[in-house]
């Protein structure tokens, strides 16, 4: 675009717009809108019998999901099929958004994204300004809610797993635990490559149904089960190592330091800890990421690998290296002092 074409107006306007183009996203996602055309184009009256949808409603929407590029329609809006960008919130595809969007866009979180005016001038987390409670009390009294959360975790964790995996070498590690591992997602994927380990996974109770079916599924249910418990309290003690992947940037620094010092008094002498995170740059992705601690979390962050360093300190213990990734997280190899 030369300098006589852009607009400055025209694309923050555009940009203005996300609200809406994210409330479109929301629906067309938990109405399985592009599920349903992923079989051909079907018409806007269809459309509305298959989803239970108010009829009018739905239509308006339906145009606001051509407008942006999601459906696609030669008929003045009688009948819709999937645009390219459609595809990508189906639930069969690879490399899908659904899950994400099915969080991402949700109206809780949306609610907190208006609430981030008031972090910036006070510091107080956007989510509990705006929501009315802490993210993780919320996330327990809203079951849908929690399960949007951790699937799409689960899908996050996907993402980097064969870097991790490819990265560090785990072997002679027999006894895994993941501290706050969801539904253990990169647990699962280390003990499916390394068949003479096993684990726990340890994580509030809400999350026990969902890792126990994917536990089931992984046909891992004889080297792993799920525990339910709080990091802050106590963690099973005497694992060979303890994997944090993707939980210190969801803390403040001093709870960071409790998670660390939890885990510590569970550790044996020769226990390490493997914190998998993705060290703060201004590469967008990462700093994306850290608005949105910001937003959703008390007082979490993405952090410096000096950063890191530092909270370990305050927990006694020390990294002792730094394994890089073809991702964009490290593995930091953490030891008792």
């Amino acid at each position: 675009m030369t300098s006589t074409q852009f607009n400055p107006s025209a694309v923050l306007q555009q940009m203005l717009g996300g609200a809406t183009a994210t409330s479109l996203l929301y629906i067309a996602a938990e109405l399985g809108l592009c599920d349903l055309l992923a079989g051909g184009p079907l018409s806007s009256a269809e459309l509305v019998k298959r989803t239970g949808a108010h009829a009018d409603a739905l239509t308006r929407v339906l145009r606001g999901l051509a407008t942006i590029g999601v459906l696609d329609t030669t008929d003045e809006g009688r009948t819709y099929s999937l645009a390219p960008l459609g595809n990508a919130l189906r639930s069969d595809v690879a490399g899908s958004v659904l899950v994400a969007a099915r969080l991402m866009a949700h109206p809780i979180a949306s609610r907190a994204w208006g609430g981030l005016l008031h972090t910036v001038k006070t510091g107080e987390p956007a989510f509990d300004h705006a929501v009315g409670a802490d993210f993780a009390t919320y996330m327990l009294g809203d079951a849908e809610f929690g399960q949007a959360f951790n699937a799409f975790m689960s899908g996050v964790t996907a993402e980097v797993v064969p870097a991790v995996i490819s990265a560090y070498d785990f072997t002679g590690i027999q006894t895994l635990i993941d501290v706050g591992g969801g539904i253990g997602t990169l647990l699962r994927a280390i003990l499916r490559s390394y068949s003479g380990a096993s684990g726990l996974v340890f994580d509030l109770p809400h999350a026990e149904a969902q890792t126990e079916q994917a536990i089931a599924q992984d046909n891992l249910g004889g080297r792993c089960r799920f525990v339910g418990g709080d990091f802050f309290e106590r963690v099973p003690s005497g694992a060979d190592a303890y994997l944090l992947k993707s939980v210190l940037h969801d803390w403040d620094d001093d709870s960071c330091v409790a998670i660390l010092t939890s885990i510590r008094a569970a550790m044996r002498p020769d226990s390490r800890i493997l914190i998998v995170e993705r060290p703060l740059s201004m590469a967008p992705d990462v700093v994306m990421s850290d608005l949105t601690m910001l937003a959703m979390t008390p007082g979490g962050r993405e952090r410096s690998a000096d950063e890191y360093h530092a909270l370990c300190a305050r927990a006694g213990l020390t990294i002792e290296r730094v394994v890089p990734t073809s991702a964009q997280v490290c593995v930091y190899e953490v030891r008792r002092d």
